[in-house]
């Protein structure tokens, strides 16, 4: 698969002149604090490059890579086959700009003092499935409620395209305008892999709530599909995986609270990703919560006292 560079992430931090040479180059001691970050995105990301610029007393890193891995994750055979997106508009959208499309998404800012939770939903669902009533019964626990859209679901433009949906969750935390440890972060089913990576991006996140969350993601695309059928061999398949959907590297540095919620009849997405991802956290601050039915559409249906029992649980701890 050809592989194009492109130049798309960019950080800014202070330093101060002596720490960057006649080049351009930043030398220690600075380079050695952005080790863990470049070694995780280049780890992620694949062919990995680095361009500094020095502006004063601030440095501003962009960060390019040959994105084989998006490209694959953006493959039409697994937009068509993974996802299953249906149009829903709502009455009055709050837009997210993002690589040319618009995200339409709800929210209801939190008061003075409470958390917001950014809930990402699940497959063949729509942010209008969780209006009125879910987002009012959340928001009665004390919390904002920002519910995410997703590229071709809802009202929003586009096609899911998963690697470009991994990069969507940038721009919807920057929408929000608050700090990662005012927030609360919310996947069910195929939202879990919008979670994890959202939290792996700002591990400062105060909480994150996995409900019937996908963990293995190559079993999952696997079920649906073939290495073959996209072009690739298995050992490329599962290395494009591992590099932007591997949870376990994720979750391993997240030290925020931490709430598995999985019913231990859903045979669809079964009881062990819910172990998973408590395996793989690395907080101390996890807990995995059991339903005894529901399966994995009717959690909330079979369980909806208990379940906003542990949310509200949860929340307090923060």
């Amino acid at each position: 698969m050809p592989m194009t560079a492109r130049w798309c992430e960019t950080y800014v931090f202070s330093a101060s002149l002596r720490e960057i040479d006649l080049e351009g180059r930043i030398i220690e001691p600075t380079l050695s604090l952005l080790n863990s970050l470049l070694r995780t995105r280049a780890a992620a990301l694949g062919s990995l490059e680095t361009r500094y610029q020095d502006a004063g007393r601030v440095c501003r890193i962009a960060i390019a890579w040959s994105d084989m891995h998006a490209e694959l994750l953006d493959h039409p055979l697994i937009t068509e086959r993974y996802f299953f997106p249906r149009q829903a508009p709502l009455a009055d959208p709050v837009w997210v700009e993002t690589g040319g499309e618009r995200l339409a998404c709800w929210y209801a800012p939190a008061a003075a003092g409470q958390k917001t939770l950014v809930h990402f939903h699940g497959n063949g669902e729509v942010v209008a499935d969780y209006l009125p009533d879910y987002a009012r019964s959340i928001a009665e626990l004390g919390v904002g409620v920002f519910l995410a859209e997703y590229r071709g679901y809802g009202g929003s433009t586009g096609i899911p395209q998963l690697g470009k949906m991994l990069g969507d969750v940038e721009p919807l935390y920057r929408s929000l305008g608050l700090e990662a440890q005012q927030l609360v972060v919310y996947g069910r089913s195929v939202g879990a892999l919008f979670a994890v990576e959202l939290v792996s991006r700002y591990p400062q996140i105060a909480g994150l709530i996995l409900e019937s969350g996908v963990a293995d993601v190559l079993q999952r695309l696997q079920v649906r599909m073939s290495a073959q059928e996209l072009g690739v061999s298995e050992s490329e398949l599962a290395a494009t995986v591992a590099a932007r959907l591997d949870h376990q590297a994720k979750l391993r540095d997240y030290q925020g609270r931490l709430l598995v919620l999985h019913a231990r009849d859903d045979d669809l997405v079964t009881p062990d990703h819910a172990q998973l991802h408590l395996d793989w956290a690395g907080t101390v601050n996890k807990e995995l919560v059991w339903f005894e039915r529901g399966g994995h559409n009717g959690l909330l249906a079979a369980n909806f006292p208990a379940y906003l029992a542990a949310l509200q649980g949860f929340l307090q701890m923060l």
